[in-house]
């Protein structure tokens, strides 16, 4: 079995602030889960997915619609995002190249920031290596 790396990120957020400016008329519920599993579902979908393909360009090369969605179901499934808490999130990714993995991560801490910083009061990153 091959050597894997793994790079993880924990991120920590009060989800009031952040998510009641986005969701004001969109939604009346104003539980943290929800707020946290929204964000969740946000972080990872495909319009995020891509712009995470172009700033770690794992675009290069991929030539294909057939070549871009395999490369989009491998994130999917290389990428781990859950709860620890309620206001902390891990972000992780395995791959057999520790600067990639690390990249990934990084990739997806700036989109994260991008579009959810205003409440997001600490971002905090490790990688170590998962054999």
């Amino acid at each position: 079995m091959p050597t894997k790396f793994e790079s993880s990120a924990r991120v920590y957020l009060n989800t009031d602030p952040l998510l009641t400016p986005l969701l004001h008329g969109l939604a009346a519920d104003t539980n943290p889960n929800r707020h946290l599993d929204f964000m969740l579902r946000t972080l990872l979908s495909r319009p995020n997915l891509e712009q995470l393909i172009r700033l770690t360009d794992l675009d290069i090369g991929i030539r294909t619609p057939g070549k871009k969605e395999a490369l989009l179901k491998r994130l999917a499934t290389d990428l781990e995002v859950r709860p620890i808490t309620q206001n902390l999130l891990s972000l992780s990714c395995r791959d057999g190249d520790p600067v990639l993995a690390k990249n990934i991560v990084q990739s997806l801490l700036t989109i994260f920031a991008e579009k959810m910083w205003p409440a997001a009061t600490e971002l905090t990153w490790t990688a170590h290596n998962v054999s």
